[in-house]
């Protein structure tokens, strides 16, 4: 008889399981323990399974291609749980850590002084003992961009990203990159960043912050859980730099008694960190000096006595032997500036490059922005010593919080010298920091200190006491002093002042405070002097002192310009005057309220315009009475073209089409010629010194998922790339005027969830929520509670609540993710907008600079560009919309109908709301669809008059004091559409303004206009008595004004108008032209002949 033969087949029970599995599931059964000695057993237990130990234990040869380990997140239910874990593991591989150690210490303080090639070296024996980590990927990216080796950089990018394992690792490189690149501003870096938190829950949110934009002050020990989590699967060294910075954290805020501080303490003795005997001596009171302590007592005492000169030369002797010490920094710095001398650290290293900004941040009091800090804050956020960035940030502020302040120097303490003599708790109570700190006046006044330390010391106790009259005094008695104080004091004396009850002295203190200059306001607490102020019943509401100190205390916070309105209301009124173009300046001060408290945000608060050109036109005549008053015309030139640009776009009221986006071009130019023609000077320099027969290839890498990477080491494309990166930032991301302001308001935040949730809604397929649970279904619960079994009726619900999770959360991430701007060259993020440049358009806008294009038509010829741009990825987002939408959810829908199938025949029920929700969902979609188009507008059609009235409307304004009449020789039957109106009313604005400009009679100028009409041409002249002609000027002006080729290349400094005319009909109107100027007599003319088929009124059919 043949022998059966037995079944090979394994059940389920008998499958062997995977080390991902066995040691996930061991972290399961240990969560469940919540006795910690328990939990020690079993831990200790499952560490001697050779699986679960492979699981646990994070091999230092798991990293050697990998930022992160191919393993799942955890996290325990309690941070002792947590700490026992990791604390196994560190200990596991102490020696690693102990190593790592020494090793990060040598390259910190290589990188610090500049011993560039030093670090590296370090960092390859990191790397070959530890593999990749957090710490060394940032720490080399950032060092081979601080070398400007920016080959290397993306070289490292690409290998690491070539072998990821799951997305967050992709992620979490593109912002390593990110924040290394020295090529990116700290505005733009923190945009993206931003982006990418909105995506993410808050406490991977939280754990990204810890990671790449550390700041002690964020977080609390309650935090410490999601970190815990995030970094489960991170190399040994970044943990524990991790629990390194936990403990810190905790220590800083006197949580000498937390269990992640105790906990850290046991490593005593196991690691060998400076960091954590610091903490160790703190916790025990350990007094014993260390040559560091003794170095800092010295340097602390040195600058109280006012020695500023053996204070910078003890710190750059102690700073070069321990640059980690950054108890030093802010003394060396502010040495610096009472001597007037500069940092003499090595130019390149990171010490230089840290102090050099403090310094020029502080000196330039108020007029140079954080930003470079804040990049270098960014770069090497990694470093501990990076919190002095955010310590000199908060105390910036006069009214800061004086116990974040004590945490900030708690922190820096602990990475520097923990005995500060400044602290209640020093032993050494000879020092005279120490007594400065904690003593009565008595002894301070017999101390060998400088007198205005004495008098400010006492000031400083009268303040915190209250009694703000004493105060007052002692501070006007400071008369020299050194000038890193000097701002401080000049605040104190403000508060003294309207805290003792003097209104009118603080507004007149404050207002002399700016005319004296203007940047004896930077440091002043404005909120709260307003707050003072404003409730202070002795206000004189018709001093101008009165009026410009609220437009200097509120100016830059926009919520509050009504209020300034308010002020400037009530000192106008005590000279009859409604519109403030009537006052006529008779003061300094009267002509700053004019230039600059009458702005068109300020009068708009006034209440007093019918329409935003009246307040226009109200504008334009207080800068043309500003110009004849003291000849300012430089200074007002732009913002009158900028007016012209506001008051044509006024004119066109009739809104085309649902769309909801717009972008204020003249804006944009407008801020981009304020903020970049230094950067563009400094291009235009670079490309002379070129040398033209060199040709240089810049480097571009078009790698995965289509991220496109733009590096080279010609300094001239990274000069040009940054103006086109800053001009993109003001389209895209101007809060005011930008791409995503009406993003935010118009789309995001005003209608496209709700109005695609409502589908769901009305067709009862959504589950509501409470608390962050979905509820039943209502809809369900009504129909089929009590026929169904409870099993299937709980089924049907949960399958109805994950369809409400699915769509909630997909509609949120076209909120949050598909409508947002993206504008970082390496982001990951879904975008609509994403504005990224190639390597040709850079170089595009190179040759237009070498072939003598102006600054103007280089800020145009980005924007021009930009709209282009904008324009393309609006289309690709309307298909994207209409396409991606209603298939993602028509997953969701079979999904729910493959549960509600069992319901029989009742499942046509549920089937039938689906189908009409799809229907909705298609038109409701397109509907949303086509809010992703620009403004457009247009004004009503119009026949020639119309712009020519306007325009001269506006001209009267701009020469108030001229009176101008028109003469006009017109036979008008063309009516034009309406969306050509704003380039006509150009035209003649510039026509008119030409014409007047060059009169001929002082107080009058007559404008002779003629307009002549043809078949298909019309013809316009303006004609006008001139008081001098260039004859020779008019000549060449006619050679070159009709030569295309020329146009794109003239330098349009001078009679830049006929060339702006010419660009109008060439490029705006699109139609044939020519203009020919002539002379009769002292008549100067103007004539345009132009092609009119196409832009007049379409017929409608």
């Amino acid at each position: 008889m043949t022998k059966k033969r037995k079944n090979k087949t394994r059940n389920s029970r008998s499958i062997k399981p995977t080390m991902k599995n066995q040691g996930f599931l061991g972290l399961i059964q240990l969560n469940h323990e919540n006795s910690p000695e328990d939990f020690q057993k079993l831990l200790s237990t499952k560490c001697r399974n050779p699986i679960f130990k492979t699981y646990l234990f994070n091999n230092p040869s798991y990293y050697k291609k990998a930022l992160r380990r191919d393993i799942d997140s955890f996290s325990f239910n309690h941070t002792w749980q947590e700490l026992e874990v990791w604390f196994i593991q560190i200990t596991q591989y102490k020696e690693k850590i102990n190593n790592f150690l020494i090793s990060k210490q040598k390259i910190e303080h290589s990188i610090l002084i500049g011993s560039h090639d030093e670090a590296l070296k370090e960092l390859e024996i990191v790397k070959h003992s530890v593999g990749y980590s957090y710490w060394y990927v940032q720490t080399k990216l950032s060092l081979m961009s601080l070398m400007g080796n920016d080959s290397e950089v993306l070289k490292l990018y690409e290998t690491l990203f070539s072998d990821t394992n799951r997305a967050v690792e992709e992620r979490d490189l593109d912002i390593l990159l990110s924040n290394a690149s020295k090529d990116r501003t700290a505005e733009r870096n923190n945009y993206s960043f931003e982006a990418i938190l909105e995506g993410v829950s808050a406490e991977e949110g939280l754990s990204l912050e810890f990671l790449f934009r550390f700041d002690s002050l964020k977080f609390n020990e309650e935090d410490f859980s999601a970190i815990f989590e995030y970094l489960f699967p991170a190399n040994i060294i970044d943990k524990y730099i991790a629990i390194s910075r936990m403990a810190m954290v905790c220590l800083s805020k006197k949580n000498n008694k937390s269990e992640m501080v105790q906990k850290y303490m046991t490593l005593v003795g196991h690691i060998n960190d400076y960091k954590l005997n610091n903490i160790s001596r703190l916790v025990e009171n350990n007094f014993d000096l260390q040559d560091e302590d003794k170095a800092m007592i010295e340097i602390c005492d040195t600058y109280m006595r006012g020695d500023f000169e053996k204070v910078s030369q003890r710190c750059e002797e102690i700073l070069l032997k321990w640059p980690h010490l950054s108890n030093a920094y802010e003394f060396y710095v502010n040495s610096l500036i009472a001597l007037g001398k500069k940092c003499c650290f090595k130019k390149g290293s990171l010490l230089n490059q840290i102090i050099d900004s403090m310094q020029k941040f502080i000196l330039g009091r108020g007029e140079v922005s954080f930003s470079n800090l804040n990049r270098v804050f960014q770069q090497f956020n990694n470093f501990d010593i990076m919190s002095l960035i955010k310590l000199l940030e908060l105390k910036n502020s006069i009214c800061h919080d004086i116990e974040q302040v004590s945490y900030l120097y708690r922190y820096l303490d602990i990475n520097g010298s923990t005995f500060n003599p400044f602290r209640s708790d020093f032993p050494r109570k000879d020092s005279i920091s120490y007594i400065i700190a904690n003593s009565e006046s008595g002894i301070i006044n017999s101390l060998g200190i400088p007198q205005y330390r004495k008098l400010k010391w006492q000031a400083d106790k009268f303040f915190s006491d209250n009694q703000f009259q004493l105060a007052l005094e002692y501070y006007q008695d400071i008369k020299q002093c050194p000038m890193h104080l000097e701002d401080e004091i000049r605040a104190k004396i403000a508060l003294s002042m309207i805290k003792s009850g003097d209104c009118p002295s603080t507004v007149k203190y404050i207002a002399d405070l700016y005319f004296e200059n203007p940047k004896n306001v930077w440091k002043l607490p404005k909120e709260l002097l307003f707050k003072e102020i404003n409730d202070c019943d002795s206000l004189d509401f018709d001093s101008i002192d009165s009026v410009i100190c609220i437009y200097l205390l509120l100016k830059d916070n926009y919520t509050e310009h009504q209020v300034i309105s308010l002020y400037l209301k009530d000192y106008l009124m005590q000279f009859g005057i409604k519109f403030p173009s009537e006052l006529l300046p008779n003061c300094l001060k009267q002509k700053f309220v004019l230039l600059n408290v009458c702005d068109l945000n300020i009068l708009e608060g006034l209440n007093i315009y019918h329409s935003n050109n009246e307040k226009i036109l109200d504008r334009v005549k207080i800068l043309s009475t500003l110009v004849m008053e003291d000849n300012e015309e430089d200074s007002v030139e732009d913002e009158l073209e900028l007016m012209a640009h506001q008051f044509t776009k006024n004119s066109c009221v009739k809104k085309l089409g649902k769309g909801k986006l717009h972008v204020d071009q003249s804006r944009v130019f407008a801020e981009a010629k304020k903020n970049l023609n230094v950067a563009f000077d400094d291009l235009c320099n670079e490309l002379d010194k070129e040398d033209k027969q060199v040709v240089i290839k810049e480097s571009v890498s078009i790698e995965q998922n289509n991220k496109k990477i733009v590096r080279t080491d010609r300094k001239a494309f990274n000069l040009a790339l940054f103006i086109m990166l800053e001009i993109r930032d003001i389209y895209t991301l101007n809060p005011a005027f930008g791409l995503d302001n009406s993003l935010n308001v118009d789309i995001r935040h005003n209608g496209i969830v709700p109005t695609l949730r409502s589908v769901f809604d009305k067709h009862d397929l959504l589950c509501r929520q409470f608390n962050g649970e979905y509820l039943d279904n209502e809809f369900i619960e009504e129909c089929f509670k009590s026929s169904l079994t409870n099993e299937y009726y709980r089924k049907l619900q949960d399958a109805f609540k994950l369809f409400s999770k699915s769509v909630n959360t997909f509609l949120l991430r076209i909120k949050n993710n598909y409508m947002q701007i993206g504008t970082d060259d390496l982001s990951s993020i879904d975008s609509l907008f994403k504005f990224t440049f190639e390597s040709d358009e850079v170089n595009s806008m190179i040759s237009l600079i070498q072939s003598n294009s102006s600054f103007d038509e280089i800020i145009k010829w980005n924007i021009n560009n930009l709209d282009r741009k904008a324009e393309k990825l609006v289309e690709a987002g309307k298909v994207i919309m209409t396409n991606l939408l209603p298939t993602k959810i028509d997953t969701y829908f079979k999904e729910l109908k493959s549960v509600s199938i069992n319901l029989r025949r009742n499942a046509y029920r549920v089937n039938e709301k689906i189908s009409l929700a799809k229907t909705d969902l298609i038109s409701t979609t397109n509907e949303v669809s086509s809010w992703l188009d620009f403004v457009k507008s247009s004004g009503e059609n119009f026949n020639i008059n119309v712009p020519v009235l306007e325009a001269l409307s506006f001209v009267e304004k701009v020469f108030p004091k001229v009176k101008i009449k028109l003469s006009q020789q017109a036979n008008v039957s063309n009516v034009f559409d309406g969306l050509h109106l704003k380039n006509f009313i150009r035209v003649f604005i510039m026509l008119f303004e030409n014409a007047v400009s060059r009169r001929k009679y002082k107080d009058t100028c007559e404008l002779n206009f003629t307009w002549q009409e043809r078949n298909d041409e019309s013809k316009l002249i303006v004609s006008s008595m001139s008081k001098s002609i260039d004859l020779q000027k008019v000549n060449e002006l006619n050679e070159t004004v009709n030569n295309i080729d020329y146009l794109e290349k003239a330098n349009r400094d001078n009679n830049s108008g006929f060339f702006k005319i010419k660009r109008i009909f060439e490029q705006d109107l699109t139609t044939k032209n020519t203009i020919y100027l002539f002379v009769e007599g002292d008549t100067f003319n103007v004539e345009i002949n132009f092609v009119n088929k196409n832009i007049l009124m379409k017929e409608e059919i």
